[in-house]
């Protein structure tokens, strides 16, 4: 069962809709939702060679960058402890300076599920990008969900299950964290044929009822991506979460950067509850 919650902070509208995910579980759960503003340094500075003259300028314009991020950050830090302490929800705050990947994998361990905001390719301040994604999801000690910014009020569980040790795993995450209360939970596989579908799924559906949660086995016939296959089922159900694993068989760069998890990031309308 959850007992903490952390959540990345920043002024992205994705990241305001991880922040009221992350309360809402916590408040469900009586958790503690952790909040956390990781301020890159090096990244809004650079360190670019610059002539003698030209250093006392720079220092000066490099203060003027930090100041006005501490303050926008400030502002995020204020905004998540203000709406905690509305909703009765216990929270605290990490103030952290580092790269956010970084500082994400070392502070998850205090924390029983990570939430940050959708990737983007210009990340807002404190924010990732895809490529930082990566080293998150491969360095993280716990299970990562990634909040897109619309907002969603479904509460169904697709499960997405290919049989592998990544795909089990992420079961075993899920079927812990308590978020499985009250939901309706429906395990999807995909194959070209259907007994090799069912047997996928049925192993899965086996573990989840065995933890005294209710699942439906939906094995699906298809020769299509599966990616297409999991955003046409998402669209024909109330859905509000999608469980998958990484890391596959192809490893980081074809399965994490592949046709799959990108697809899926960048056009899954609900959050993506990722375990490696």
């Amino acid at each position: 069962m959850l007992k903490s919650l952390l959540v990345l902070l920043n002024d992205a509208r994705g990241a305001y809709q991880a922040s009221d995910l992350a309360r809402h579980w916590a408040s469900s759960h009586e958790a503690l939702c952790v909040g956390l503003s990781a301020l890159d340094i090096e990244s809004l500075c650079g360190d670019e060679p610059v002539p003698m003259a030209g250093m006392s300028a720079k220092e000066q314009r490099d203060e003027k960058i930090l100041e006005d991020a501490r303050m926008r950050l400030g502002r995020v830090r204020d905004r998540f402890r203000s709406l905690c302490t509305q909703a009765n929800v216990a929270s605290q705050l990490l103030d952290e300076e580092g790269r956010p990947a970084d500082v994400i994998a070392r502070e998850a361990q205090r924390c029983d599920l990570v939430l940050i905001d959708c990737p983007q390719s210009r990340p807002a301040l404190g924010g990732l990008t895809t490529d930082q994604l990566v080293g998150v999801v491969k360095h993280c000690p716990r299970p990562l969900v990634v909040v897109p910014d619309r907002p969603t009020a479904e509460t169904d569980v697709v499960i997405a299950y290919d049989g592998s040790l990544q795909a089990a795993r992420a079961v075993q995450a899920f079927a812990q964290s308590g978020l499985a209360a009250d939901r309706q939970v429906r395990v999807v596989g995909a194959a070209e044929q259907y007994v090799t579908a069912t047997r996928r799924v049925d192993r899965a559906v086996d573990f989840l009822n065995r933890h005294h949660i209710a699942a439906k086995a939906v094995p699906i016939t298809s020769e299509e991506e599966p990616a297409a296959v999991l955003l046409n089922h998402m669209a024909l159900y109330p859905t509000g979460l999608l469980v998958m694993g990484t890391f596959g068989q192809n490893f980081l760069r074809e399965v994490l950067f592949g046709s799959v998890t990108r697809r899926l990031l960048e056009q899954c309308p609900v959050p993506i509850f990722l375990s490696h």
